[in-house]
């Protein structure tokens, strides 16, 4: 479990940790004001603080009200997109009532009109994200499942064709690539060449090389060209792109069996952001004794 968390860290850094110098400024104050409300969001999702698997999750419908408010203010920051990748993941949907209530709701007015891309847009595109996995588990119908999600996937693919909100279907595009990768981030590219989640799109892309190749020392290798081109900006949580490539040291050195190396990095981000919000859970990871095996490239 540990390997598979840290694991979705890593991606979550080497994916989210970049962006155009272009829209630096303005994306690094976008990132900085919206600080607090990601920070708050990322406790709920990653269930900070519960005592059992009852209470886990027993707010998410907080996270999913702060989702929506960033997602109808500010869709062009990374921290949007991150947070509409996060809420995908794997979630106790049915341990809050006023989720279950509030969801059982957005299925019957949303579900039927999702031909219509362009109102309460930010509302369906929450829905599209999360309803299949909620139905799921609330219902148990695995064709009902197989029913909602081909929808929300049909519905996912008529906003980013459709949506005449650029962001909103740039979004929408790269929920549409978890389908397939290589065909819809290209397909990204060409459309949105100047978009400001660019850079995320070609992170995404060189993400598929590693999952496919395995090659460590290629994909740090293109984290660290990035991380040099884009090293000013401010990431998600209000944290500067130096402590994100540190805490993507200490991630993937945890993968390839480095602990050297490892505690090196994390020992830097605890001297240089002793408040980072992340850092007790990279606490866990390094004194986690159990190591993973991989098969590295050399």
């Amino acid at each position: 479990m540990i390997k598979d968390t840290f694991i979705a860290l890593l991606l979550l850094f080497i994916i989210f940790g970049f962006s155009c110098s272009a829209y630096a400024e303005n994306s690094n104050e976008h990132e900085i004001l919206l600080k607090d409300k990601y920070i708050k969001y990322y406790n709920i999702i990653n269930s900070v603080e519960y005592t059992s698997d009852f209470d886990r999750h027993n707010n998410i419908h907080v996270a999913v009200e702060l989702l929506e408010e960033v997602l109808k203010h500010y869709p062009r920051t990374r921290t949007s997109s991150l947070m509409l990748d996060m809420i995908s993941g794997n979630i106790s949907w049915g341990n809050d009532p006023i989720m279950r209530e509030r969801y059982f709701k957005m299925k019957e007015q949303y579900l039927s009109n999702l031909n219509d891309p362009n109102t309460h847009t930010a509302e369906k595109l929450i829905f599209m994200v999360i309803a299949a996995h909620i139905d799921l588990e609330l219902n148990a119908d695995d064709r009902e499942y197989i029913n909602i999600s081909d929808k929300c996937n049909r519905g996912l693919i008529n906003m980013k064709d459709n949506c005449i909100n650029e962001d909103y279907a740039a979004l929408a595009l790269i929920e549409v690539s978890k389908i397939d990768r290589f065909k819809y981030l290209e397909e990204f590219k060409g459309k949105y060449p100047t978009h400001p989640l660019i850079p995320v799109v070609e992170s995404l892309l060189i993400n598929q090389k590693f999952y496919e190749n395995n090659d460590y020392y290629e994909n740090i290798q293109a984290a660290e060209k990035e991380h040099e081109k884009y090293k000013d900006i401010i990431l998600p949580g209000g944290i500067s792109e130096e402590i994100g490539m540190y805490h993507y040291y200490v991630s993937i050195y945890y993968l390839m069996n480095e602990k050297e190396k490892m505690l090196q990095y994390y020992n830097l981000i605890k001297e240089k952001a002793p408040d980072y919000y992340m850092l007790s859970e990279l606490k866990k990871l390094v004194g986690n004794t159990e190591l993973p095996t991989l098969n590295i490239k050399k």
